[in-house]
């Protein structure tokens, strides 16, 4: 018979060993969204950087499309409303046969006033009002002026 050994090493379980993958997974997981902040904090950085290595170039650029906003603000009123000509030829068109225009002035914010001689204000009023580009014209005055009337209208017309 052989003798038998003293107590052998203990051996461990098996299901010791099997943890140790499980644990790394969960290891990694934990770390993941850890992970993910210091990478954006570290892109974060560098898209703060290159703004600040961009800033000095892109001055000019900036105070040009400042400068360029300012005009157009400046032009806007201007452009939006009806050209001088065009709204002469229409007012041409609606006057009665006898009537003509003795003064027409246009002020910066588009205000036109127009002086006009007629024989009948009237008459004259009722062709403005058909006219409808014409009937922001107010009657701003009216005298006598040798043998007819002088009707001054003002007004932004469209």
């Amino acid at each position: 018979m052989r003798p038998r050994a003293a107590n052998p090493a203990p051996r461990r379980p098996a299901v010791a060993g099997d943890l140790r993958w499980p644990g790394a997974l969960a290891l990694m997981l934990a770390a993941g969204p850890a992970l993910t902040w210091a990478c954006a904090a570290v892109l974060e950085h560098r898209a703060h950087a290159d703004v600040a290595a961009l800033a000095p170039a892109a001055e000019p650029l900036l105070v040009r499309a400042r400068a360029d906003a300012a005009t157009r603000a400046a032009w806007a009123p201007l452009l939006d409303r009806a050209a001088l000509g065009s709204t002469l030829e229409r007012l041409a068109a609606t006057l009665p046969a006898d009537d003509r225009l003795a003064r027409v002035a246009s002020e910066p914010d588009g205000t036109l006033e127009v002086a006009i001689l007629t024989a009948d204000p009237d008459a004259l009023r009722d062709a403005l009002r058909r006219e409808p580009a014409l009937a922001q014209l107010r009657e701003a005055g009216q005298q006598r002026d040798e043998a007819v009337m002088r009707v001054t209208l003002r007004g932004r017309p469209q």
